[in-house]
């Protein structure tokens, strides 16, 4: 019954995001009426997929082959670093790495495509948390703490103590095997138990070994989580003094149309106040009027082009510091 419940979970991350509740909530019904307390209970917990791990979920299994080239690289990317690591020759680690982002950036686009078909929201913000699921979910060969394209929630990328204890890890069973001395040995006379402190001290390079590693992985890590803030900053700061001049330069398309309408209304009461020079008292009682208006109407233009001006200063200004954002190096 647990596999026909996963598979049934795996078929409801699978289907459309909108009908995920409704999908939910019948499939604990059926189990609970089916006698499967516990099968129910898990359904019923399962939260709502962001668009992101939807799309994430969905394209390991639309771009199948893509997918699959994701994960053998990251076999061959953790079992370079390691042989890097320890000072072994092996693959080039900026070569798989490319491979990888290479790789992400195709999933990456079959994911736009899943996201636009359902009318789902694909901004630059869900594109990089799709990014982010799938690098991490390609460097580890482990959708976080979800079985296989049943994500829910988006993965963070890797820090420093994950890498360093995902490779350990890997690198704990690889010798596992070789803990285990062959069965000759225990044939083997007295005389060769003199061995043992060779065993302490390979024992003691070995634990050298890894503290050396770790802090160099430590080390390269930072480096790469400070350029990686620095550029999202920077990406944030664009982006946010981008909406700034928009928001700025139609607040200055508007003040120039309230400055022409208030000319022509000028140039209007103006051309009245000539005609009503040549009227009677009637006509100088609306001529006074008129130049009471036309004082208004200058004053208004006056206040609109001020503010025009300011406003235009003011957007030169937030254009500048964009070009100067867009100027800084990224790492």
């Amino acid at each position: 019954m647990s596999d026909d419940v996963d598979e049934a979970i795996a078929a409801l991350h699978q289907g459309e995001l909108d009908a995920f509740l409704e999908g939910r909530k019948a499939l604990a019904a059926k189990l609970k009426k089916a006698g499967d307390k516990d099968g129910a209970a898990r359904v019923a917990a399962l939260a709502k997929p962001t668009p992101s791990a939807w799309a994430t979920n969905r394209a390991s299994a639309t771009a199948r082959d893509a997918f699959v080239d994701l994960l053998q690289i990251g076999v061959e990317l953790r079992s370079t670093m390691r042989l890097a690591l320890a000072g072994t020759p092996g693959q080039d680690v900026a070569a798989l790495q490319r491979r990888q982002r290479e790789v992400v950036e195709a999933l990456l686009g079959e994911a736009k495509r899943l996201l636009a078909d359902a009318k789902l929201p694909s901004s630059d913000v869900v594109t990089a948390r799709v990014r982010t699921n799938l690098t991490t979910i390609g460097t580890t060969g482990k959708w976080g703490d979800a079985k296989s394209a049943c994500l829910s929630k988006d993965l963070a990328p890797l820090d420093v103590a994950q890498l360093a204890a995902l490779l350990e890890v890997e690198a704990d069973e690889d010798r596992a095997p070789m803990a285990a001395p062959p069965r000759a040995r225990a044939a083997e006379p007295a005389a060769a138990q003199p061995a043992a402190p060779d065993l302490a001290a390979e024992r003691a390079a070995r634990e050298a070994a890894r503290r050396a590693r770790e802090e160099k992985i430590r080390a390269l890590e930072a480096e790469l989580a400070t350029a990686e803030a620095a550029h999202e900053n920077r990406s944030a700061a664009e982006i946010e003094l981008g909406q700034a001049a928009a928001s700025l330069e139609s607040a200055a398309t508007d003040a120039a149309r309230h400055a022409d309408e208030s000319a022509r209304e000028v140039e209007r009461l103006e051309a009245l106040l000539v005609g009503a020079r040549e009227t009677s008292t009637q006509a100088r009682r609306a001529l006074e009027e008129a130049s009471q208006k036309v004082a208004l109407a200058r004053r208004d233009r006056e206040r609109a082009a001020q503010e025009a001006i300011r406003s235009k200063t003011h957007l030169l200004a937030v254009r500048e510091k964009l070009d100067r954002a867009k100027q800084e190096p990224t790492s």
